[in-house]
């Protein structure tokens, strides 16, 4: 005669142990893992590094802006003037009215821009 089958006739205690063997493995590395990840959290920074953020750029958007709209030096040495953007247009738009002039002016600034320094003091 055949063996009957009934539902815990066919499971062997050894089978029981593999299985729970396994579902702890599951368990025990799930714990694992969350405490690590309780561990290696970084701290939220999105709040602070956001408004650093705006700052930084605050602080840009203002220095190009002055760079942009205020007379000042370039080069003092050699009288060089940095001009806000809108007269510098029109003094440009002045020189070019005369081309060989402006051509002239031109490779005069860019002469005395590029002039050698002086020599060293001989020893």
């Amino acid at each position: 005669m055949s063996k009957s089958s009934s539902c815990c006739g066919c499971i062997s205690p050894k089978c029981i142990a593999w299985c729970i063997g396994i579902v702890g493995t599951f368990l025990i590395t799930y714990g694992f893992v969350r405490v690590m990840r309780n561990y290696t959290a970084t701290p939220d920074l999105t709040a602070a590094r956001a408004t650093e953020r705006a700052k930084n750029l605050k602080d840009l958007r203002a220095e190009e802006n002055k760079v942009l709209s205020e007379y000042a030096w370039q080069n003092k040495e050699k009288g060089f003037v940095r001009v806000p953007v809108d007269r510098a247009i029109e003094l440009t738009l002045a020189e070019y009215k005369d081309p060989k002039a402006l051509r002239a002016e031109m490779l005069k600034r860019v002469e005395k821009l590029n002039e050698a320094p002086p020599a060293p003091p001989a020893p």
